[in-house]
């Protein structure tokens, strides 16, 4: 995948499968002197989210998305697209838009140490303790991982949307952008993606033999705002 799809995590967007069981961004010329770094040079920003841009939590509805052959039932938040995508061997479908994002993942090492792992390497990480719950009736594991900020290199400068359409992929982008381009950073001649301080709980267990994680993200001081909306996704969650 390419890299700023990947740095989407949680995070992305390329096409959408769905099924209901239920119911002249400009940046400021900057030429300072070669040593100069990212943190010494201010930022250009292109916008701040619309109030389209982010979710509601006041008005999320629910329907559910049946995945046959594993036996599986997820949840999905109605008004959002569904991306089904492959990744490294495995598949998920996820929905974000801010301040959340969602994801079940399935398929070989799709698993909490796997993903412990990984995001316990990552700067400004602090994790929290694994506990031992209960899904569909086996055992699984739930944890909780806070992770600071940061700015993630993503390429050259694009001169505005067409360019990002083009490094990112025409349906990632849609007709708005799922994730508002002030986000994106060009400081010194070069594009980077803004990455906000979040929180993500990982729930992990297996069915019919394949392992399989489920992921909620906030971004943000907005976790006990989607509190009840996080709830309701990892307990929809249901197994033939």
């Amino acid at each position: 995948m390419k890299p700023l799809v990947t740095a989407l995590i949680l995070l992305s967007a390329f096409g959408c499968k769905r099924t209901d069981t239920h119911s002249d961004n400009t940046a400021e010329k900057v030429a300072p002197p070669v040593q100069n770094t990212a943190s010494q040079v201010e930022p250009q920003q292109s916008r701040l989210p619309e109030p389209e841009d982010v979710v509601d939590p006041s008005t999320i509805t629910w329907s559910t998305q049946k995945i046959d052959d594993l036996g599986l039932e997820i949840p999905q938040i109605e008004g959002l697209k569904l991306l089904e995508l492959p990744m490294g061997g495995a598949r998920s479908w996820q929905q974000h838009k801010k301040p959340i994002a969602t994801a079940v993942w399935a398929g070989a090492g799709r698993t909490v140490d796997a993903w412990r792992e990984r995001v316990g390497t990552t700067p400004g990480t602090k994790m929290g303790e694994p506990t031992k719950v209960t899904v569909c009736g086996r055992p699984g594991i739930k944890q909780q991982a806070h992770l600071e900020g940061r700015m993630v290199l993503v390429g050259g400068i694009a001169a505005g949307k067409e360019e990002l359409k083009a490094m990112v992929g025409q349906e990632s982008m849609g007709d708005k952008p799922s994730r508002p381009r002030s986000e994106y950073k060009e400081i010194n001649g070069k594009r980077y993606w803004q990455l906000p301080a979040r929180t993500t709980v990982v729930l992990g267990f297996v069915n019919k033999g394949t392992p399989i994680v489920a992921t909620w993200t906030v971004e943000g001081d907005n976790r006990d705002a989607f509190a009840a909306a996080e709830k309701h996704f990892f307990d929809s969650i249901r197994c033939d």
